[in-house]
């Protein structure tokens, strides 16, 4: 029935050892690949977050730029000064 060198659950595919070497083989083995996991995960988390900031700061120069160029323009070419609001004459009654 079983080998009463390795107990029931005995057979190639444990080589000899028994359950719990096999069982904590399968744990560190999933523990390793679970690490390994994180740690693509956590790459491609820090490559968005990095292609993000380039691009706000891409977008934050172009705006620098505009409004650079728009204060320019205004320090160029000032805007006439308003005319002056006349006062409604009150009507006599």
């Amino acid at each position: 029935m079983f080998s009463a060198a390795f107990g029931p659950f005995a057979g190639p595919h444990l080589d000899g050892r028994g359950l719990s070497s096999h069982i904590l083989r399968m744990s560190i083995d999933l523990r390793a690949e679970k690490k390994a996991k994180q740690a693509e995960d956590a790459s491609k988390a820090m490559a968005e977050y990095r292609a993000e900031q380039a691009a706000i700061d891409a977008n934050t120069l172009r705006l620098r730029a505009l409004r650079l160029a728009r204060e320019a323009e205004l320090a160029a070419n000032p805007p006439p000064p308003p005319e002056p609001k006349r006062k409604k004459a009150k009507a006599k009654a």
